[in-house]
C-alpha cells in the first residue's frame, strides 16, 4: 500500500507500507529526513497497519455508493442517524455577545460612501479622510 505525502510531491516522494517498514522511496527531497526521522516513519507505519482496512473498507463503500449514485438512486441519510433526526432538539439561549453583533464599516468621506453606509445597518461607521 502506498501513502502519498501530498498530491504535489507524489511524483518525488511516497511513502510505502511493507509488512514492518515505511520506506522513502525517493529521498532526494531536500530537508526530508529533518521532518521523516526514523521515529516519525514507525508512527506512520503503525498508522497504516492499524487503519488500512478500515479505510480500504471505507473506499470500497464508497466506490458503490457512487456506482448507485450514478445509476440513479438518490443521495438519503444514514438509517443509524434516523433516531437522531427524529429527536427534539432543542439548544440553550443566545448569548448576550451574540445577540447584539457589533458591524462596523469602515470607508472615504465621499458623500454616496457615507449614505450607502448609514442606511446599511452597521452600528458604527468610520470615515477615513486622505
Amino acid at each position: 500500500m502506498g501513502l502519498r505525502l501530498s498530491d504535489e510531491a507524489d511524483k518525488r516522494t511516497e511513502l510505502v507500507h511493507e509488512p514492518r517498514t515505511v520506506r522513502v522511496t525517493n529521498p532526494s527531497v531536500r530537508g526530508l529526513e529533518e521532518i521523516l526521522t526514523p521515529d516519525a516513519l514507525a508512527f506512520v507505519g503503525e498508522l497504516v497497519r492499524e487503519f488500512s482496512p478500515r479505510l480500504d473498507s471505507i473506499l470500497q463503500k464508497r466506490i458503490l455508493v457512487h456506482q448507485s449514485l450514478r445509476n440513479g438512486a438518490l443521495p438519503n441519510f444514514l438509517d443509524e442517524t434516523r433516531e437522531i433526526r427524529l429527536s427534539e432538539w432543542k439548544v440553550g439561549p443566545i448569548p448576550p455577545d451574540l445577540r447584539q453583533r457589533r458591524v462596523e464599516i469602515t470607508g472615504p468621506v465621499d458623500r454616496k460612501m457615507v449614505i450607502n453606509a448609514l442606511n446599511s445597518g452597521a452600528d458604527v461607521y468610520m470615515a477615513v479622510h486622505g
